[in-house]
Parts: structure tokens; sequence; C-alpha cells
């Protein structure tokens, strides 16, 4: 009645607890929500919020920028299978903390990636840097999504590395 659920008797371990939406209702935290549970901890903190609204998203594309100028041109491809992280501060609203809540995915043959489904909320967003490629954009990019906004505009370069080596006698 009151919305109130417990897993009793659990060993101390790493947990993900995850939630369905109420229909009608948008999460104002992104799942799954960490659980780091110590021995003989209960933790009674670990809550989903749900509010009326629309949800939005964030994606684009990672690319490969080969002339070095932060933007998309003709001729700069999409890069297949790059792990994307998508962040929302927790509770406490600070990012970096303990209570933040994270999404993966990964990018497909070209190079688009997307998260569906997302509150309003201050996001991050990083990417992994591909082999051999360093970035043009500075990460993570941090992402002001309002609520039903869809934004398609979170794109990620990186250009061919200038290589290096070390070594003596």
């Amino acid at each position: 009645d009151q919305g109130l659920y417990t897993f009793p008797n659990l060993p101390a371990g790493n947990y993900q607890v995850t939630v369905q939406n109420p229909d009608g209702l948008t999460p104002t935290q992104t799942q799954p929500n960490p659980v780091d549970l110590q021995q003989g901890q209960n933790r009674d903190d670990v809550d989903f919020g749900f509010a009326p609204g629309q949800t939005g998203s964030i994606g684009h594309t990672v690319y490969r920028d080969n002339n070095n100028n932060n933007v998309q041109d003709d001729g700069d491809v999409g890069i297949p299978n790059v792990p994307v992280t998508l962040t929302l501060p927790g509770p406490d609203g600070q990012l970096g903390t303990q209570d933040d809540t994270t999404q993966n995915t990964t990018t497909n043959e070209q190079g688009i990636y997307g998260f569906p489904n997302l509150p309003a909320g201050n996001y991050t967003v990083t990417v992994q840097n591909p082999d051999g490629l360093t970035p043009t954009q500075t990460q993570p990019n941090p992402v002001d999504l309002q609520q039903g906004q869809n934004r398609d505009d979170v794109d990620f370069g990186f250009a061919p590395g200038q290589t290096g080596s070390v070594g003596d006698t």
C-alpha cells in the first residue's frame, strides 16, 4: 500500500536493484540502482522515484574526425562497437558520488548510440577511446535533458593519434 519493498536475509555483496516503471509515470532516477551491502547491514535507502510526464532520450554518433575539427563532416564515418556510458546523479544531486546511477550501451555499425526513456535531469555521457584514436572533444559530455526532450546532438569525435615511443639501452 505504501510502496515499500524489502529483500530479507541477503549475504554481503554487490547488488543491482531495478523496478518496473508504473504506467503513466516517468522514472526520476536512472536504473539499475547499485547497492553495496556489507555483512549484517540493513539498507533502507535504495529508493526509486516516479513522476508524471514524458521521457526523453540522449544519443547520436561516435565518429572518426579525420580533419580534427570537432564536426562530423562528409567522410567522417561512425565507429562501431564503442562502449558508451550515461550517468545521472543520485538523490544527493552530485555527480561522482556513490548514489550515481549509470546505463551502458555500445555503438552500432554506423557508430550510432542511444539512451531512450530518460527522465529530465543533468546527465554525463562518456565513451571509451577507440584503439589508436585520440578524442577531439572533452569528456565527459554534460547534457541537461529537459522533460520530453530528445537530444540527438551528443556526438564524440576521434582523430588518428600521434604515437611515440620510449626506450633506451
